[in-house]
């Protein structure tokens, strides 16, 4: 079992005909076959791709992921928790994180002090949410798996690979469109179990 990862701007995830979204597709078409994978996972969940469709306000968007998976008669799992889900696992929103910090700590005219300050609490939570894809993971019998992850998780979620001992190798850290090329560069490290 293998489980190959690529890091993303979660942009790029959804199929919307973008050019970001068409070049990913490609991409991770490509990489499914070339690593004969049968199954294709993702931080994402039906709930954010409905979210994502109101906000563009089209019908057309949907996963990259589950129609390359489709397209290739090949697994998809959605791995993200959805709200009630994440309300279940104690991990809160963005916006829950924002209401409860003191308006005077963060300051309402300082917009970027807030948000810096919503991130530093939501990656408290990381570690549910990281346990939870893996968990979802690992729910499925495979040989070898891609998994599409924020790229700022893939750090964090090597480490989770590595105390479950699990085989991995980090395909792409965060992958961008050919007009950004150097973010594409490969940094590939494996964990290889220890007999």
């Amino acid at each position: 079992m293998c489980i190959y990862l690529i890091g993303v701007k979660h942009e790029y995830q959804y199929e919307d005909y973008s050019s970001g979204s068409i070049e990913f597709h490609s991409f991770l078409r490509r990489l499914a076959n070339d690593k004969c994978v049968d199954l294709i996972a993702e931080e994402l969940s039906e709930e954010a791709i409905s979210l994502r469709r109101e906000a563009l306000r089209r019908e057309a968007v949907g996963s990259v992921a589950i129609n390359v998976a489709s397209e290739l008669r090949i697994r998809h799992k959605l791995c993200d928790p959805d709200s009630s889900q994440r309300q279940q696992l104690g991990i809160k929103s963005r916006d829950e994180i924002a209401l409860e910090l003191p308006l005077g700590r963060a300051g309402t005219s300082d917009l970027s002090n807030l948000g810096r300050e919503v991130e530093a609490v939501e990656r408290k939570d990381w570690p549910k949410r990281e346990a939870y894809w893996l968990d979802r993971i690992l729910e499925e019998d495979f040989e070898r798996c891609i998994f599409i992850l924020g790229a700022e998780h893939v750090e964090t979620f090597c480490r989770s690979l590595d105390r479950e001992q699990v085989e991995y190798e980090i395909v792409v850290k965060h992958w961008q469109p050919s007009h950004n090329p150097e973010s594409n560069a490969c940094a590939f490290r494996s964990s290889v179990l220890e007999s």
